[in-house]
């Protein structure tokens, strides 16, 4: 059980599933103060690690990505979680802010996304 700002996520195994691997490909670098992430971003049960440090997030979206691809999202002091929020199998970005207790959510890894309460911008830059 984790609770997180005002919501609530209850976490338990699905039965039947295994839980997903690590997708394969090159580690990312990790600088300090950098902020770690895992999902399931390409929705084919393995996990990807995304790095978010100075409101980019690099990740690979799937695992024959030759490079990482890089987003820019968020202001500072934000912190950035994946997670499937519209239960289409598929992890994207969420950003929690601090600073107003808002909690963002992107739908799609689509380029010039918008999250769903249309308050942040996430522009892929690479």
């Amino acid at each position: 059980l984790v609770i997180f700002g005002f919501g609530l996520l209850r976490v338990r195994p699905s039965a039947g599933r295994l839980a997903p691997v690590s997708c394969a490909g090159a580690p990312l670098a990790v600088p300090a103060g950098a902020q770690v992430v895992r999902g399931d971003a390409a929705g084919i049960g393995c996990v990807a690690t995304g790095v978010y440090v100075h409101e980019v997030l690099t990740i690979r979206l799937h695992p024959t990505d030759p490079q990482p691809r890089r987003f820019a999202l968020g202001v500072p002091g934000d912190h950035l979680y994946l997670g499937d929020w519209n239960c289409d199998g598929v992890a994207t970005p969420a950003l929690f802010r601090p600073s107003s207790g808002a909690t963002l959510y992107y739908d799609t890894w689509s380029t010039n996304e918008k999250p769903s309460n249309n308050s942040a911008r996430c522009r892929s830059i690479s």
